[in-house]
């Protein structure tokens, strides 16, 4: 699966006192995009059966919003859950193209049902794991590689993955990575 993307605005309810968004508005917008990313990738059987939760935030504030200005909110999933839990990386870019905010949030899954932790199914990882297009940035996080997110178009079948290559842009082959191995 490649990037989920949507857009965000800030409205004057989310400014806080230093006139620019607040830092808890971030934190609900990063929870908004991977519930819209859920939502929209996620077959309606598994978002019945499972809630996810979030047991770890890791966030750099590089820039921020005033009222009325967007910014571009972009997550993906670089490699398989790890038991009951998975590694979701954000970023916010505003209008500027200029990073406002990153990071990674851990996230785990939950049986409806019995309310209990429980080891993410591969059916359930699946859409949403790693296209790397063995294209990365460095993020904040120095001992984390990034895998850079791709792009598919909203009313793509398929997914459609463009590398900056010089001034143009390239598809690649966007195979997912074997998680051990380090994009080149």
């Amino acid at each position: 699966m490649t990037a989920f993307v949507r857009a965000f605005r800030a409205t004057p309810a989310d400014i806080d006192e230093l006139g620019h968004v607040n830092n808890a508005i971030w934190v609900r917008w990063v929870q908004d995009l991977a519930v819209a990313h859920w939502e929209a990738t996620a077959p309606a059987a598994h978002r019945e059966a499972y809630i996810w939760v979030v047991t770890r935030h890791e966030i750099d504030y590089r820039g921020n919003l005033a009222a009325g200005e967007e910014a571009t909110g972009e997550t993906w999933v670089p490699a398989p859950p790890r038991g009951a839990r998975f590694d979701r990386h954000f970023r916010f870019t505003g209008a500027d193209g200029r990073v406002k905010v990153e990071g990674v949030t851990t996230w785990a899954l939950i049986d409806r049902a019995s309310g209990r932790l429980m080891r993410v199914p591969r059916e359930v990882a699946a859409p949403f794991v790693g296209n790397s297009c063995r294209s990365t940035r460095q993020s904040a996080f120095a001992d984390r590689v990034v895998p850079k997110p791709t792009v598919t178009p909203a009313l793509s079948r398929g997914p459609l993955c463009l590398r900056l290559s010089g001034q143009n842009l390239l598809p690649c082959d966007c195979l997912p990575m074997d998680p051990g191995s380090r994009p080149g």
